[in-house]
């Protein structure tokens, strides 16, 4: 079923600046609204105030990756004011529960990037803009960090693509399709246990779910896993969705 929804994954190593870094919780979500900042401030050429108005938002980087919407003539979930965002930034656990990260010697942290489909053609764009937020600086004190390295990560290998003393991105694809990461994992999975790590937004019938009962976020999984096939690989889901 999932032969041609495709992946890939980068770990991404950045190196603190003299005074550290200093990140609140969640920090993937600061994260991604600070590179969401410098992503648009570096591509956007029309300066408009709404990606939806702008005549260049089907051609524009910065809209696909980051202001996603439906585009003209959709047939299939057109409904939808949004959809998944084609990327995600993963901080491990470890990370995440750390407010101060770095010192004086220059600490390092590396945590992953994740381009759905259409999205990893983008990759160049993403080093741009993770060097921009290195040089503009991030968190409290808008502090300076060095890109230090990215790899790639596919299932039984990786490489890296990217240094910043030869200013270069290797042409390496580490990218696996959803079956290939099923047929690596074991074949013997008859339960799953989900521990949220994070917060979660689960609604069901518009209002905000109080609890994660199987049936909503099985549901929502279903939807979001459907929009990104369709959207970012350009292919509808077959499924028996009874």
């Amino acid at each position: 079923m999932f032969e041609d929804f495709h992946l890939a994954r980068y770990r991404v190593t950045i190196c603190a600046g003299k005074e550290g870094l200093s990140l609140p919780p969640y920090k993937g979500t600061a994260f991604r609204g600070a590179f969401g900042q410098v992503f648009r401030r570096i591509v956007c050429s029309t300066r408009e105030k709404d990606c939806l108005a702008c005549l260049l938002r089907e051609q524009c980087p910065y809209a696909y990756i980051f202001e996603t919407a439906p585009p003209q003539g959709a047939k299939a979930l057109s409904k939808y004011e949004s959809i998944p965002r084609p990327f995600v930034f993963e901080f491990p656990r470890e990370i995440e529960d750390r407010n101060e990260i770095g010192d004086r010697n220059g600490e390092k942290l590396s945590f992953y990037l994740v381009l759905v489909g259409q999205a990893r053609q983008y990759l160049p764009y993403f080093i741009i803009v993770l060097r921009e937020m290195g040089e503009t600086g991030i968190g409290r004190g808008r502090r300076p960090f060095n890109l230090a390295d990215i790899e790639a990560v596919g299932l039984t290998k990786e490489c890296s693509i990217y240094s910043p003393a030869t200013n270069l991105v290797r042409s390496v694809d580490l990218s696996y399709s959803g079956a290939e990461l099923l047929k690596n994992s074991s074949t013997d999975i008859c339960r799953v246990r989900l521990h949220f790590e994070t917060p979660i937004w689960l609604k069901d019938k518009g209002k905000l779910a109080v609890s994660p009962q199987f049936h909503i976020f099985f549901r929502q999984a279903m939807r979001r896993i459907s929009a990104l096939y369709y959207f970012h690989h350009g292919k509808a889901l077959q499924a028996d969705y009874a």
